[in-house]
């Protein structure tokens, strides 16, 4: 009784194989998010690759400092 917990909910968008456009530039993270979405065969609105978001959530203990995900 008493201990208190803290929850939160993180959104990403993930990823495509081989890296971001962010990290390798504008021409090479098109061509890396053009290679997922062929080989996951997903395409959003407007024929789009679909690479979709993750979520991870996050629980963290008030007493002890420990973290879960």
């Amino acid at each position: 009784p008493g201990s208190l917990i803290h929850v939160d909910v993180t959104k990403f968008a993930n990823i495509p194989d081989g890296g971001g456009w962010r990290y390798l530039g504008r021409q090479q993270g098109r061509r890396n998010q053009a290679a997922t979405a062929r080989r996951t065969g997903q395409r959003g609105k407007y024929y789009r690759p679909a690479i979709g978001t993750a979520y991870v959530h996050t629980v963290i203990d008030d007493h002890s400092r420990t973290a879960y995900a």
